[in-house]
């Protein structure tokens, strides 16, 4: 829980000071309208969206709806939308007491507020906040029933790294069959070995900035390990991601969306001991894979089972 209240600290300094970014959020529906259009040579006006993962803060997926976009996602844990008693129970059956009171203070410190000036943001381009509840999907994505070709686009962010290789497996031989023959799917893993990837608060992107006494040293996880994430983390490196998606898609693009997050932190002291890794596989931060069905007639290895220990610490 450590690690939970300096995340919820470090959001409610963000909000005083304005810095949240909820004007962020509308403008990435034009991210994903311009990645869409490269890729397909379609308007994205025109697909079917699907999320997986979308968190207990499914901000993307409320704006892509409010903006009139055709969008729905999934989620492991019910999202808390009203604060209403029934959400919550659902809460606490899914997650348990722990999740209860995570969820319970997210909604009562930040969700609501938050909504609020994500509802401002929408305004200032012509729309308003609307949640469709019923377009929230919970349950396991891997379980999904999905019908074949029945989606234009699917994306993920910062979901891939939290899941176990067999459910990986699963997705992405699911997320293959569900994509149309002219869809793309966008991932965007937080790579383990970026400053970010072991999901300390302290090193995230939206902190690197801030000065003050921190109380890990940049890569931690991969080198002290003194503190953990209260999450599940598979560990993977990038070639991992690269060789998964190859079995199943093809990858029509790949590029770091935050390149030289943390540059100013690798020291030649720290570069020295990790020298098993790059130097650009260090500087990383989210790293977005563009996926499209892969040929038929393209054959591509199967992963073996010393490929999972190889590529992850």
């Amino acid at each position: 829980m450590a690690e939970n209240y300096r995340f919820f600290r470090m959001r409610m300094r963000l909000l005083k000071q304005g810095r949240a970014p909820y004007r962020a959020v509308v403008r990435s529906t034009i991210d994903l309208e311009t990645a869409f259009l490269r890729l397909t040579g379609r308007n994205l006006r025109e697909a079917r969206i699907y999320e997986i993962g979308y968190g207990q803060r499914p901000m993307r997926l409320l704006a892509l709806q409010s903006l009139g976009y055709d969008a729905r996602g999934v989620d492991l844990d019910p999202p808390v939308i009203r604060g209403s008693m029934s959400e919550f129970r659902s809460i606490a059956r899914a997650g348990g007491s722990r999740r209860l009171v995570k969820s319970a203070v997210r909604h009562f410190l930040f969700d609501r507020a938050e909504r609020r000036h994500l509802d401002k943001a929408l305004r200032e381009a012509g729309a308003q906040l609307r949640i469709d509840i019923r377009r929230l999907d919970v349950g396991n994505a891997a379980e999904m029933e999905i019908p074949e070709g029945s989606i234009d686009l699917i994306y993920s962010d910062n979901v891939f790294e939290h899941l176990p290789p067999d459910v990986m497996e699963i997705l992405c031989a699911r997320m293959a069959k569900w994509l149309s023959p002219q869809g793309v799917a966008l991932v965007m893993p937080d790579v383990f070995s970026g400053i970010a990837g072991g999901h300390l608060t302290e090193w995230y992107a939206d902190f690197l900035s801030d000065r003050y006494q921190r109380r890990t040293e940049p890569w931690e996880h991969l080198r002290k390990r003194r503190a953990r994430a209260d999450c599940y983390l598979n560990e993977f490196r990038l070639e991992y991601y690269r060789r998964l998606f190859r079995r199943h898609f093809h990858i029509a693009e790949e590029w770091n969306v935050e390149e030289g997050l943390g540059g100013e932190f690798l020291t030649d002291e720290i570069r020295q001991e990790l020298s098993e890794y790059d130097v650009e596989e260090l500087l990383l931060g989210r790293y977005r894979f563009a996926l499209k069905a892969r040929l038929p007639h393209v054959a591509c290895p199967a992963l073996q089972p010393d490929d999972q220990a190889h590529w992850k610490l």
